[in-house]
C-alpha cells in the first residue's frame, strides 16, 4: 500500500471521527503543546549556525491534542524546520488517532529501543498489547514511509530491559537516526539504509544517577554503501534531588567494526518554570566534533 494511499485513509479516519462526535454534540478538548528547541550550534572547521532543531536532530514542534469522550486521542504536530539530507519532508512531524495504551494510526515515531540509536518518523499502524505468559508489554507497528523510505514491520517487547527488531526497506536513514555518531545533516538519503536491524536497550536507576544502554545491530544495506553497523550507545544522567530539575549526561558512543569511539556531554539546566538552558558537545577522534547550546521552551 503506498504512503499516499495511507495519508488519505488516515485523514479520512480522523475526519470521520471529528465528524462523529461533533454530530453526537460531544465537544472535544483542545490541548496547544508547544515544545521549541531553538539552537545554535558548530562544527569542527565550520561556522555557527542557528537551527529549530538540537544537536541530535529533535525538531522543534507546535502540536494540537484533542480528547474525545470515550478516551481516545488524536495527535497533530509541526515541525519548524526541515533538516538539510532528511529524506524525511513532510512539514508535519506527527499526526495520529490513537486509543492510549492499545492502538495508534497515522503518523508516529516508531517503536524501536529509546528511540536514540533508530528515531523514524513516519505513517504507521501500531498496537499495544502484553504477551500472554510473561505478561511483557509488546508494541509492533507496520509503517510505510513512502519510496525509498522507512517501510516495513518494527516493535519491541520488554520492560526496564527490552528487545526491538525492524524488517523491512531503508532503516537508519531519517536525520534523526545514529545521531550518537553522525550529525543530523549527515543521512545519508532516500533509497539507502538497511532492511534489518536488531537492538536491545536497558536501563536501572541508582539513587540520583540514570543507566541506560542500547545496542543495534543494522544488517542487509540497501547499496553497497551501507555497509553492516554494530552501535552502542551507553549513559549515565544524575539529576540530584537538590538541583531543582538540573541534569548532566554524560555518553559514550562506538561503531564497533570501525572501532570508532564518539563521546557526548548534555546538560538540562532550568532557567524559568518552563525553559531550560541545554549546552552539548561531542568528541571524536580525540577533538571535538560539535557543539551546541538549545533553549528549550515547553508549554
Amino acid at each position: 500500500m503506498g504512503c499516499d494511499v495511507v495519508r488519505r485513509r488516515v485523514g479520512a479516519v480522523l475526519a470521520l471521527v471529528v465528524t462523529s462526535f461533533a454530530a453526537s454534540a460531544q465537544t472535544p478538548e483542545f490541548t496547544l503543546k508547544i515544545d521549541l528547541r531553538p539552537t545554535y550550534m558548530s562544527e569542527r572547521g565550520d561556522h555557527t549556525t542557528f537551527r529549530w532543531y538540537d544537536s541530535m536532530g529533535r525538531h522543534s514542534t507546535i502540536g494540537l491534542q484533542l480528547n474525545l469522550e470515550p478516551g481516545y486521542r488524536i495527535w497533530v504536530s509541526q515541525r519548524l524546520q526541515k533538516i538539510d539530507n532528511d529524506p524525511d519532508r513532510d512539514q508535519l512531524d506527527e499526526y495520529y488517532l490513537e486509543d492510549p495504551g492499545n492502538w495508534r494510526l497515522g503518523r508516529q515515531y516508531l517503536p524501536f529501543g529509546d528511540r536514540i540509536l533508530l528515531r523514524s518518523s513516519a505513517m504507521a499502524a501500531r498496537l499495544d498489547t502484553q504477551l500472554l505468559l510473561a505478561a511483557l508489554p509488546i508494541a509492533i507497528a507496520y509503517a510505510d514511509g513512502g519510496k525509498g523510505k522507512v517501510r516495513g514491520v518494527v516493535g519491541r517487547i520488554g520492560r526496564g530491559f527490552g528487545v526491538s527488531v525492524a524488517v523491512g526497506d531503508h532503516f537508519g536513514i531519517s536525520a534523526s537516526d545514529l545521531t550518537p555518531i553522525r550529525s543530523p545533516e549527515a543521512a545519508p538519503g532516500r533509497g539507502r539504509g538497511y532492511r534489518f536491524v536488531l537492538g536491545g536497550d536497558y536501563g536501572q536507576r541508582f539513587g540520583p544517577i540514570l543507566l541506560e544502554g542500547e545496542y543495534a545491530a543494522f544488517r542487509r544495506g540497501s547499496t553497497e554503501l551501507d555497509a553492516d553497523l554494530d552501535v552502542s550507545d551507553l549513559r549515565a544522567t544524575v539529576s540530584p534531588a537538590t538541583a531543582n530539575g538540573m541534569k548532566l549526561t554524560g555518553a559514550w558512543s562506538r561503531e564497533w567494526r570501525s572501532k570508532e569511539d564518539f563521546y557526548r556531554i548534555e546538560g538540562e539546566l532550568p532557567i524559568g518554570p518552563k525553559l531550560q538552558m541545554i549546552p552539548f558537545v561531542r568528541f571524536a577522534r580525540g577533538d571535538w566534533e560539535r557543539l551546541g547550546i538549545t533553549v528549550r521552551i515547553r508549554f
